[in-house]
């Protein structure tokens, strides 16, 4: 399984006084004002911005919400996303910046709590922006769960990642794993007058888990994908572990064949 990182960026300034009972929401603000916070935040211009959708979090902590967005270079060359935590610092709200992953497309799917004993991650949800999914209560250790979708020369991939807002000042990335790796609108490969059975991976659940004593672990399960050559029995779902260790998610188990005949 395919993992990635993050260049992380912190940026951190006020921005403007709560109101007595701390009341904020992002979306309530203006997409222009939004676009420019982004912008000066993720080290380009507003003109360069080319999606951006508004989140507000009501069990985070300390954390109000969220924009999650698409970009490009101040030069306009290179393309990036990114996403721009707001946060409570003394009666002003600051503002702290994570550089994703490339993206055609990218949501966020859940807000979680790590110090919560299992929780199963959400695998799908809408590419429009809004609402996110929150814990029952008030996470000690909110994680925000992020997709990222691209496709390049018919190849069509899905990263999830998870960044830690435990310390809103300094976000970062706990783990980045692939979800789909497949291809998409290819001819049968012949070769040696075959089809392929196979056509490439997919998570079909993931879940974090805190048992006592013992450091938080992901478990995820893969599978391959069958085409509708592969006349084998389905393959069965087989698990990848990650142990947390020093703030970060680290490999422990992987899949060796991931099923399926040949």
């Amino acid at each position: 399984m395919k993992t990635f990182g993050f260049a992380l960026t912190l940026v951190v300034g006020g921005l403007m006084s709560l109101g007595p009972a701390g009341a904020y929401s992002l979306r309530s603000r203006s997409k222009r004002s939004l676009e420019r916070e982004y912008a000066r935040s993720l080290s380009t211009i507003p003109a360069q911005v080319q999606e951006l959708k508004a989140y507000d979090l009501s069990r985070a902590g300390g954390v109000v919400g969220f924009t999650l967005g698409r970009h490009r270079s101040k030069d306009g060359r290179r393309s990036h996303s990114g996403a721009v935590i707001y946060f409570r610092c003394g009666e002003k709200l600051c503002l702290a910046a994570v550089r994703l992953l490339t993206a055609e497309k990218i949501r966020s799917l859940q807000l979680l709590d790590l110090a919560a004993r299992a929780t199963t991650l959400r695998l799908q949800g809408p590419w429009v922006g809004g609402t996110v999914t929150e814990p029952s209560h008030t996470a000690r250790w909110p994680v925000l769960v992020v997709e990222a979708e691209h496709t390049k020369d018919q190849h069509r991939s899905k990263q999830l990642s998870l960044i830690s807002l435990r310390t809103p000042r300094k976000p970062y990335s706990l783990v980045s794993f692939t979800t789909l790796d497949t291809r998409v609108g290819a001819a049968p490969d012949r070769r040696r007058g075959r089809h392929p059975r196979f056509n490439g991976r997919r998570v079909t659940s993931a879940r974090v888990t805190a048992e006592p004593g013992r450091p938080p672990q992901l478990i995820v399960m893969e599978k391959r994908i069958s085409t509708r050559f592969n006349r084998c029995r389905a393959p069965e779902p087989e698990p990848t572990i990650y142990e947390l260790e020093n703030k970060r998610f680290v490999l422990k188990s992987e899949p060796r064949g991931l099923g399926g005949c040949l």
